[in-house]
């Protein structure tokens, strides 16, 4: 750990901007003088913990959580403790060579505490119910303004620290967890729909929009919609090329961003996933084994900077496209009959390309794939020249045997999993541009905000007072035919009125 010493960031602002929303709860006197029982060595020791100072390499990591334990001291001591340890954790997490039973204990001894559960989720919800109740006024003044700012950033932090200390539920709480992103992600796939269906969203940004629904929602892996992790990849791939420290350190790094972090693992899974699919040759799959295991092997080993020249990844990301895009335009439903071949040719040649990539300019170590080769030309050697047969070149098919499996099999999950590859390897669209309609702009962020809004029961029917509805003609439900929207109306057309009034829905509904 590095000796470096940095500050953190001071705090400046007044006590107003920060104080905990009235919760009805009475100061007693007994707080002008706080103390916290020491976990670790079992005394009373003085509440305020030194965390003015940072080692450069934690300052990143947990200045956050030891802010705003200083922000709640006054009003919470016990939240305000509960940062400080969740900083501790993750501390004592990054240090492999720390020892000690500090972090141990408090995850068996204080973090079961139903206590401690239920003052975090107290004083979130307070700030949550601030937050809901507050977010949405414009005219507030400064002062207003930052304790909206200053809430939103302690509800955050409280997040995750009792996401932390709620970890411990058991198999319960996480077949739980599962249930209920699975049903998140099927609300969120209907209001996506309901969104298209309505010529809210173009056909892009319904396939940028929707969360794929597949077992793996089921067994906790989530796959989140594109437009979350669009250009998080390439940003990663910008990282990794010019990296110069250790693995440990690209691996924060990259994992500090929870979407860059989805992105690269999906990515990477996706083409094992491929890959898997499409080579069906023996030898072919044997060195695609082989350099998936290189890979991962490096990776536990925490030597992949060492044993791979990551600035070639660039030029690999190109060829992966290169790849993807070929599979996309080849499937069955789009490919004439008569091009087939030709599609399979350039197939080849980019796995040909990607491999003499990886082998050649990437490994360290690629002599280990190629010597996989050698058996091959051994074999040549022992025939005359004249006599010899010329083999094919690797991934090239000849006469019954096939290496790829081409075209891909009609599947339609196959096919959008393809097809989500290829979007997150491409798209580069800010997730702030997504939908361009503000109607589902609203839409969405009224639905995330239910989200977190404790829904009042319906009164029953014999209290509610009777009401009607009008229904204006202009909200009307009208069907026009071809005919009818190009012909004219005092030498305007209602096509051309619509696209003059309408054109955002005009182009939605044209695609």
């Amino acid at each position: 750990m590095s000796h470096e010493i940095v500050p953190v960031d001071p705090i400046d602002v007044p006590s107003t901007s920060y104080s905990r929303p009235a919760q009805g709860r009475e100061d007693s006197p007994e707080r002008e003088h706080q103390y916290t029982r020491s976990l670790t060595f079992r005394e009373h020791v003085s509440e305020p913990f030194d965390s003015e100072r940072l080692p450069a390499t934690l300052a990143s990591e947990i200045q956050r959580f030891l802010r705003i334990a200083n922000l709640v001291e006054s009003e919470e001591p016990r939240i305000a403790y509960l940062c400080r340890f969740h900083a501790f954790e993750i501390a004592h997490h990054m240090d492999r060579n720390s020892t000690g039973r500090g972090d141990e204990e408090f995850t068996v001894i204080r973090r079961k505490e139903k206590s401690d559960v239920r003052e975090l989720k107290r004083v979130y919800h307070a700030y949550k119910e601030y937050i809901i109740k507050h977010g949405a006024t414009f005219n507030l003044d400064h002062s207003q303004r930052e304790k909206l700012v200053n809430a939103r950033r302690i509800a955050s932090v409280l997040y995750e620290v009792l996401k932390t200390v709620t970890s411990g539920a058991g198999p319960q709480g996480s077949d739980g967890q599962k249930n209920s992103m699975a049903k998140f992600v099927l609300v969120w796939n209907q209001v996506i729909n309901s969104f298209r269906t309505e010529d809210l969203i173009s056909n892009k940004e319904l396939d940028l929009m929707t969360m794929p629904m597949s077992s793996e929602v089921l067994s906790g892996i989530i796959r989140w919609p594109i437009f979350l992790l669009a250009n998080k990849f390439t940003t990663a791939l910008s990282i990794a090329k010019d990296f110069k420290d250790k693995d440990e350190a690209l691996y924060r790094r990259i994992r500090r961003d929870e979407y860059m972090y989805y992105a690269v693992k999906e990515c990477y899974e996706s083409l094992k996933y491929i890959l898997q699919i499409l080579v069906v040759g023996d030898l072919e799959k044997k060195i695609i084994s082989g350099i998936i295991n290189e890979i991962e092997e490096s990776i536990r080993q925490s030597s992949l900077l060492e044993e791979f020249k990551l600035k070639e990844l660039p030029t690999l990301h190109k060829k992966c496209i290169e790849l993807v895009q070929l599979l996309v335009e080849g499937s069955e439903d789009k490919l004439p009959v008569e091009k087939i071949e030709e599609q399979h040719s350039k197939l080849v040649k980019a796995l040909q390309d990607i491999f003499e990539l990886v082998t050649n300019d990437m490994m360290v170590h690629g002599h280990r794939i190629l010597d996989l080769l050698e058996p091959l030309e051994d074999s040549e050697e022992d025939t005359g020249i004249f006599m010899r047969v010329i083999e094919p070149q690797l991934f090239e098919s000849y006469g019954e045997r096939r290496c790829i499996h081409f075209p891909l099999p009609d599947s339609t999950s196959l096919s959008e999993q393809i097809q989500r590859f290829l979007l997150l390897l491409t798209v580069k669209d800010s997730a702030m541009d997504i939908p361009e309609n503000l109607d589902a702009r609203r839409r969405i962020s009224f639905f995330a905000t239910s989200l977190f809004m404790d829904m009042p029961d319906a009164p029953k029917v014999r209290n509610m007072m009777s009401f009607s509805v009008l229904t204006p003609h202009y909200q009307e439900d009208i069907n026009f035919s071809t005919k009818e929207l190009h012909s004219a109306n005092s030498s305007v057309s209602i096509i051309f009125y619509m696209q003059k009034i309408f054109p955002g829905k005009i182009n939605v509904y044209s695609d």
